[in-house]
């Protein structure tokens, strides 16, 4: 169940290195200087923090409330997506909990870079479905985020306290079980 980190080099397409990083990794982002690397590891409830600037990768890992998770095939936050900031200074981490029904709220919340801890201040469980892949506004003020379970797109402000702008509800002729929401160069979301 363990996932690594396999850095290419897309020139030669050749392997760079491989890092151990956590169990059941899924969702990553890079920070904006290339010398880190976010991962939402499902399986220990934690995100994971790969540092690239020395010699030798460094994996840390910053649970989610405090503790990893005891037992890696069921985990209680699940966290699964990540948001990172155009600053580099927050990381969202979207948590699809396992074995929840249709219309579950999962733990949308806020890792300070920084000061590399989760901000209590910026969390919340009160979404209508489970947060999953965001993007940021063009002057990151806000992020846009798909939810499953309610099949819709949440505005939220990206400052403390964290609350709803607004939301739209997906048809299912528009779209069934939202996964990720990308901001293009046109300055719309897609």
């Amino acid at each position: 169940q363990r996932s690594n980190l396999v850095v290419i080099d897309t020139r030669t397409m050749e392997r760079e290195f491989t890092v151990p990083m956590c169990v059941a990794a899924h969702g990553m982002a890079v920070a904006p200087d290339g010398l880190t690397v976010y991962a939402a590891c499902y399986g220990e409830d934690a995100l994971a923090v790969v540092s690239l600037a020395g010699a030798r990768p460094e994996v840390t890992l910053g649970p989610i409330r405090g503790e990893l998770a005891p037992n890696p095939t069921s985990p209680t936050y699940g966290p699964y997506a990540v948001t990172a900031a155009p600053d580099g200074g927050t990381v969202w981490v979207g948590c699809s909990p396992p074995n929840t029904s249709a219309g579950s709220r999962g733990l949308f919340i806020a890792f300070d870079t920084a000061t590399r801890r989760f901000d209590a201040a910026r969390t919340t469980t009160t979404l209508q479905g489970t947060p999953f892949f965001g993007a940021y506004s063009a002057d990151g003020n806000s992020l846009l985020v798909p939810l499953q379970g309610r099949d819709a797109v949440v505005r939220l402000t990206a400052a403390a306290p964290l609350r709803v702008m607004e939301q739209r509800a997906m048809s299912a002729e528009d779209c069934v079980l939202p996964h990720v929401v990308s901001r293009g160069p046109d300055g719309l979301f897609y």
